[in-house]
């Protein structure tokens, strides 16, 4: 009867194990899906760049780094304004 009772046991351990490995198995394919949305993303923004830049056209969004001035208040939203 031990033995009976212990194979019981061992196929609920393995059955478990099963389990927790599909839930590891499915977070990882997520995971891994997200990456390659955010990869395929990033390389289509990059093909989009090195579009304009050929293209010779000029940007319709300003240049990083391209001075603006002093900020002043009502750039950041503010109603009122010190000028």
């Amino acid at each position: 009867m031990s033995t009976a009772k212990d194979e019981v046991a061992m196929k609920k351990n393995l059955l478990d194990a099963f389990a927790q490995s599909n839930k590891v198995f499915e977070a990882s394919m997520t995971e891994m899906t997200n990456c390659r949305a955010s990869l395929g993303s990033g390389i289509a923004s990059a093909m989009q760049m090195v579009l304009v830049a050929l293209s010779g056209r000029p940007k319709s969004f300003l240049n990083h780094g391209q001075y603006m001035g002093a900020p002043t208040p009502a750039m950041f939203g503010s109603a009122v304004s010190n000028n």
